[in-house]
Formats: C-alpha cells, sequence, structure tokens
C-alpha cells in the first residue's frame, strides 16, 4: 500500500487554510477592510490539496500541492513537475513540506522517503534519499515535514518513522528513540533545542548533542498539535485539536497549564501586529468556530472573539 495524501487532507490542508483566513480577518478586525489575493493554481486541472507554503528569503513564495511545485513571484505562477526523463527535475508531483537553508536553497519533501533540492540560479533539482535500511517500508513513508538551523542543518521528519538529519555523506540517517513517530511539524527554538509535534504522542523537546549523537527528550502528552508560537514571556503557545496549551519550563522540568479554548480545534497562533497591540491584543488564536484576541491582565487571560471582522463577545 503506497502513501495516500487524503489521510492528510485535515490535519495539513485545513490549518493552512485557515492560517490564511487568521491573517485576513485580523486586517479586517482592525481595518474593517478585506485585500485579498486570489490565484488560479489551476493549469488543466485545479490542485484539490495544499500541503505547504513558504516565502523564502528572496521573497518568493512556494506552494506545495499533490500536483506539483508552484512558484510565485507577485505577478506570474511557475509550476514545476517531475519528469521521468530529467534526473534534474523535481523528484515527485506530491509536494508535502518545504525549507530553506542558509545559502537560499529549497528543500521539498515527497513521498517514498524523496527530498527535492532546488539549485536556484541553475533553476535544477538535486534528490536525496531517506537511509532505506532505517526507514522501513519506503512504500508508505512520507516526508511531511523539514526544518533547516543554523546549529543541526537539516531535519526531515517522517509519518512512519521518525526523524531524520542529512548527514556529511548527504544521506537522511535516522535520529532520535523509535517512539517518535507520525511527525506534525518541526519547530526550531533556541540553540539546538526543538520541538517535534506528533498526531498521536503528543510534543517532544529535543536537545541535541554537538555531534548529533545525543538527544535530551521531554515528552508532553497533549492532543494533535497544529501550531506553536515562543511568546514574548517565554511560554510556549500550543494549538491543538483540543485547545490551546501554555508550556513554560521551571527549574529542569516543563509544566503545561489547562488548556484554553478547550472545545475549539485550534488552527493558528501568530503575534498580534502593532496596530492591536494598542488595543491590548498581544496574540490571535484563529479555530474553526472563529477568531479570538488574547489579552492578559494581571496574570488573567481574556478572550475577544471575532467573527466576520466583529467582536461579537
Amino acid at each position: 500500500m503506497s502513501f495516500r495524501p487524503t489521510n492528510y487532507r485535515f490535519l495539513l490542508y485545513e490549518p493552512l487554510f485557515y492560517c490564511t483566513f487568521l491573517v485576513l480577518s485580523i486586517s479586517y478586525a482592525l481595518s474593517g477592510e478585506w485585500k485579498s489575493t486570489h490565484l488560479d493554481l489551476g493549469e488543466r486541472r485545479s490542485p484539490n490539496t495544499i500541503f505547504c507554503i513558504k516565502q523564502d528569503s528572496r521573497g518568493l513564495i512556494w506552494i506545495g500541492t499533490d500536483q506539483g511545485l508552484y512558484r510565485y513571484d507577485g505577478i506570474k505562477l511557475r509550476r514545476y513537475i517531475h519528469d521521468r526523463r530529467n534526473s534534474n527535475s523535481i523528484a515527485d508531483n506530491l509536494v508535502l513540506s518545504v525549507a530553506e537553508d542558509n545559502v537560499g536553497h529549497l528543500w521539498f519533501g515527497s513521498s517514498r522517503g524523496v527530498i527535492s533540492r532546488l539549485w536556484p540560479i541553475e533553476e535544477i533539482f538535486e534528490r536525496y534519499h531517506i537511509n532505506l535500511k532505517q526507514a522501513g517500508s519506503i512504500d508508505t513513508l512520507a516526508i511531511t515535514t523539514l526544518c533547516y538551523s543554523d546549529s543541526v542543518g537539516l531535519l526531515a521528519g517522517t509519518n512512519t518513522s521518525g526523524l531524520f538529519h542529512l548527514a556529511a555523506d548527504s544521506v537522511f540517517r535516522k535520529i532520535g528513540p523509535s517512539e517518535i513517530k507520525n511527525l506534525r511539524s518541526i519547530y526550531p527554538d533556541r540553540g539546538s533545542r526543538f520541538w517535534l509535534a506528533t498526531q498521536s504522542r503528543g510534543l517532544y523537546r529535543v536537545d541535541f548533542s554537538e555531534q548529533m549523537s545525543r538527544m535530551n527528550i521531554a515528552n508532553i502528552p497533549l492532543p494533535t498539535t497544529t501550531s506553536l508560537l515562543r511568546g514574548d514571556d517565554q511560554m510556549l503557545w500550543v494549538g491543538t485539536t483540543k485547545g490551546v496549551y501554555r508550556i513554560r519550563q521551571l527549574d529542569d522540568s516543563l509544566h503545561t497549564t489547562p488548556p484554553l479554548l478547550s472545545n475549539e480545534i485550534i488552527t493558528g497562533i501568530i503575534s498580534s501586529p502593532s496596530a492591536a497591540s494598542r488595543h491590548g491584543i498581544h496574540l490571535w488564536i484563529a479555530t474553526l468556530t472563529g477568531l479570538y484576541g488574547i489579552k492578559e491582565e494581571i496574570g488573567d487571560i481574556n478572550f475577544e472573539k471575532y467573527l466576520n471582522g466583529k467582536q461579537i463577545q
């Protein structure tokens, strides 16, 4: 049985849509106006799933879909598709994840354990592979998330085989314990510390050693994680399918507060633009039912809910 992207549509596509809705809603809530641009990604037919989106250091927007990779420069769309006759084409038309490294190269994750690296000037793709001996069944393996940091290099998270690191021999090799599976997202924190969001085993905090040979790991059992944000007060805000959790490190342990908005499915969390900050709102939380502005006053957290740009409570 091969990897089927339909299993990931709610987990990947819906949060992406509502993160876009979150930004637009904030703009509407502050100004009363919608300003948006519709991009028609269809050439022969429109893609039915968007898995990832990223703006690179040059300002270009990259959109990964189930029918290829798209690049938007603010004026035109360009589509990159797999060509079995061309080894320099992207490895797969199913593009699940994207990351940019420190020299401006783009990396794209797909199914069957293959990762494509784009050389932007030459506009050619170079293919890298997950270590097959460590990956198990390659037919069901998907690169669901990619993350680059100067401290550890490139990390790849998979749906079935855990976490991989790009080694010096240009092969992605498995790191970490076998219990870390079904990775949704990798979030860099400080230095060599990362947060790993999984679908069924909660959230992991990982500290890598300099040689990548050792990992200090802490697990926080949570519902499926959809979004993370490091707050100004060093609090980590974690959006899940069952509300928002806040995590703070005290001494050598992690302390998790009871969930806020526990009846809501959280689809995005962002810090407040300066215009909203003047109204006392410092975070915005998007859910399937609407948009919440978060105010903190002397230790208390208050919510203001917006729907169609208007405060309703």
